[in-house]
């Protein structure tokens, strides 16, 4: 989100990094993707509720 108000807003004093791989882009797409995986496997998971609170806490 940084990166895309970079863009309309122009550089600030709290983001001034235009890299796209910056660590906090990193940090931000690997949450995404743990988010997107974790609903796949809450869908495939929903009859086993105990495993699957177990995989969201790690």
């Amino acid at each position: 989100m940084n990166t895309v108000m970079w863009r309309i807003t122009g550089p600030t004093q709290f983001h001034t990094d235009t890299a796209l791989l910056s660590p906090s882009n990193l940090i931000a797409a690997t949450g995404t993707a743990l988010s997107v995986v974790m609903v796949v496997v809450a869908g495939a998971l929903h009859h086993r509720p105990s495993l699957l609170i177990d995989i969201g806490l790690v």
